[in-house]
């Protein structure tokens, strides 16, 4: 068998996507932000008609 030596491991070998979950987080509350405002015009403003 072939014992090949490895290169010791360090925290940069890997992706880690910083960040991500805060990322969601605004867009979600984007979302939700988007929608009350189109609530709010269709149903205060113009009566729901």
């Amino acid at each position: 068998m072939d014992n090949v030596p490895t290169a010791p491991h360090t925290d940069q070998d890997e992706f880690s996507p910083v960040g991500t979950l805060l990322f969601v987080m605004i867009m979600l509350i984007g979302y939700v932000v988007y929608w009350g405002y189109i609530w709010f015009l269709v149903v205060i403003e113009r009566g729901g008609n």
